[in-house]
Protein backbone atom coordinates (compact mmCIF):
# COMPACT_ATOMS: atom_id res chain seq x y z
CA UNK A 1 0.00 0.00 0.00
CA UNK A 2 1.50 3.32 -1.05
CA UNK A 3 0.33 6.40 0.81
CA UNK A 4 0.54 10.04 -0.15
CA UNK A 5 -0.16 13.01 2.05
CA UNK A 6 -1.98 14.56 -0.92
CA UNK A 7 -4.46 12.54 -3.02
CA UNK A 8 -3.14 11.14 -6.29
CA UNK A 9 -3.46 13.70 -9.04
CA UNK A 10 -3.23 16.71 -6.73
CA UNK A 11 -1.47 19.48 -8.59
CA UNK A 12 1.09 20.81 -6.13
CA UNK A 13 1.05 24.06 -8.11
CA UNK A 14 -2.61 24.55 -7.25
CA UNK A 15 -1.85 24.67 -3.54
CA UNK A 16 -1.01 28.36 -3.77
CA UNK A 17 1.80 30.52 -5.01
CA UNK A 18 3.02 31.77 -1.62
CA UNK A 19 6.60 30.65 -0.91
CA UNK A 20 6.84 27.98 1.76
CA UNK A 21 7.62 29.46 5.14
CA UNK A 22 9.04 27.79 8.21
CA UNK A 23 5.63 27.39 9.89
CA UNK A 24 4.08 25.64 6.87
CA UNK A 25 7.13 23.42 6.53
CA UNK A 26 7.12 22.54 10.22
CA UNK A 27 3.42 21.68 10.17
CA UNK A 28 3.84 19.51 7.08
CA UNK A 29 6.75 17.57 8.57
CA UNK A 30 4.96 17.17 11.90
CA UNK A 31 1.88 15.73 10.18
CA UNK A 32 4.04 13.31 8.17
CA UNK A 33 5.95 12.21 11.29
CA UNK A 34 2.76 11.68 13.32
CA UNK A 35 1.17 9.74 10.47
CA UNK A 36 4.25 7.52 10.17
CA UNK A 37 4.31 6.83 13.92
CA UNK A 38 0.61 5.90 13.91
CA UNK A 39 1.08 3.45 11.03
CA UNK A 40 4.13 1.87 12.70
CA UNK A 41 2.26 1.63 16.03
CA UNK A 42 -0.55 -0.17 14.19
CA UNK A 43 1.97 -2.91 13.34
CA UNK A 44 2.92 -2.04 9.78
CA UNK A 45 6.37 -1.55 8.29
CA UNK A 46 6.89 1.89 6.73
CA UNK A 47 9.42 2.87 4.09
CA UNK A 48 9.60 6.64 3.51
CA UNK A 49 9.84 7.37 -0.22
CA UNK A 50 9.12 11.06 -0.75
CA UNK A 51 11.59 13.13 -2.73
CA UNK A 52 11.75 15.59 0.17
CA UNK A 53 13.21 12.82 2.34
CA UNK A 54 15.90 12.04 -0.23
CA UNK A 55 16.85 15.64 -1.02
CA UNK A 56 16.44 17.46 2.29
CA UNK A 57 17.50 20.79 0.80
CA UNK A 58 14.11 20.89 -0.94
CA UNK A 59 12.46 21.53 2.41
CA UNK A 60 13.88 25.06 2.48
CA UNK A 61 13.03 26.21 -1.05
CA UNK A 62 9.89 28.04 -2.04
CA UNK A 63 7.14 26.42 -4.07
CA UNK A 64 8.16 28.07 -7.35
CA UNK A 65 11.73 26.79 -7.03
CA UNK A 66 10.49 23.35 -5.99
CA UNK A 67 8.26 23.12 -9.06
CA UNK A 68 11.14 24.13 -11.33
CA UNK A 69 13.62 21.69 -9.81
CA UNK A 70 11.54 18.55 -9.40
CA UNK A 71 10.09 16.71 -12.37
CA UNK A 72 6.33 15.98 -12.10
CA UNK A 73 7.01 12.23 -12.02
CA UNK A 74 9.17 12.63 -8.93
CA UNK A 75 6.48 14.76 -7.28
CA UNK A 76 4.00 11.92 -7.81
CA UNK A 77 6.02 9.37 -5.82
CA UNK A 78 4.10 8.29 -2.69
CA UNK A 79 5.40 9.67 0.60
CA UNK A 80 5.32 6.23 2.25
CA UNK A 81 5.27 2.57 1.24
CA UNK A 82 3.44 0.55 3.88
CA UNK A 83 3.50 -3.23 4.17
CA UNK A 84 2.49 -5.96 6.56
CA UNK A 85 5.17 -8.65 6.74
CA UNK A 86 3.00 -11.18 8.58
CA UNK A 87 0.10 -10.91 6.12
CA UNK A 88 2.44 -10.66 3.14
CA UNK A 89 0.60 -7.60 1.84
CA UNK A 90 1.60 -4.14 0.77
Amino acid sequence: MALRLFPTGTDVGSLGSIPMDLTDSLHGHAVAAIFEVLIVDAGYQVVPLGVERSVRELRAVGQETYLKLIHPRLRSIPDFFVFDIEAGES
